[in-house]
């Protein structure tokens, strides 16, 4: 995440115009500290543990159950 964050730095002060790619996240967390660090792409593996992780957070069933 700090990578993130001072690559999000470079961009602001010095008006670089790219757009920041958040990889292989794993949690919902990671998904939410790479948005306020920055990012303005996110991926991650179909089968993460995400799912699992949100219907947890959130008392609901994952999706394709």
């Amino acid at each position: 995440m700090k990578i993130l964050l001072d690559t999000a730095n470079l961009d602001e002060n010095y008006g670089y115009r790219t757009q920041i790619l958040s990889a292989s996240l794993r949690s919902p967390t990671h998904v939410s500290e790479s948005a306020l660090a920055g990012a303005h792409i996110a991926t991650m593996p179909f089968k993460a543990q995400f799912q699992k992780d949100w219907a947890k957070a959130f008392q609901e069933e994952p999706v394709g159950r």
